[in-house]
């Protein structure tokens, strides 16, 4: 994500709840590509914002673009296992 950019903003406190609800059993990061542009350009993000998801062994699982709910957050890491 970035700073400006408003689904962005609109996902932090989500992501810092998930973050907490999840710890200890996923990490959830927010990278600011306008700050960080080479991570941009390593996992060729296009649209922010853009969620990726790995599983326990650090293998990538899938990712999405756009804001994401808290709900289908949370199912995406019950899926790969993050219960």
């Amino acid at each position: 994500g970035a700073d400006y950019c408003a689904p962005c903003r609109e996902m932090e406190p989500i992501l810092e709840k998930v973050n907490r609800d999840y710890r200890g059993r996923a990490v959830i990061k927010f990278v600011d590509v306008q700050k960080n542009p080479r991570v941009a350009g390593e996992f060729g993000i296009k649209v922010i914002p853009t969620q990726f998801f790995f599983d326990a062994e650090g293998k990538p699982y899938g990712y999405h673009e756009g804001f994401l709910p808290e709900e289908e957050i949370i199912r995406i890491l019950k899926e790969i296992g993050m219960e």
